[in-house]
């Protein structure tokens, strides 16, 4: 006697044929709530300062690159000309502290 859940019966190939598709469409899911964030963070860098806070979110933008010159070579306009940080010390700092304390085979 066959088993269904194992034969070509229509129990076996009728679950096999929901499961396939319901585990691809929960990887795209979940993989589309992990990559949204960043995708946002993307779009958002690329817009102008007025179009980061305005309600409701503009969607359609002419993208810039004003965000990542202020930060990087010290070009700033508009709102943000005062503040300066100093963005490329800090960067190399993130990069320095790790790679020392990997040399120096600490663990924390």
């Amino acid at each position: 006697m066959r088993d269904a859940s194992t034969g070509p019966g229509l129990r076996g190939g009728a679950t096999r044929w929901i499961r396939g598709p319901a585990v691809i469409l929960a990887a795209a899911a979940l993989m589309a709530w992990t990559l949204f964030p960043f995708g946002w963070m993307l779009l958002t860098s690329l817009k102008q300062s007025r179009d980061m806070l305005a309600a409701p979110p503009v969607l359609v933008f002419r993208p810039t690159t004003e965000n990542y010159e202020a930060i990087f070579i010290g070009r700033q306009r508009g709102l943000y000309a005062a503040a300066r940080p100093d963005f490329p010390r800090f960067f190399l700092n993130s990069g320095v502290r790790p790679l020392g304390g990997r040399m120096s085979g600490s663990n924390d």
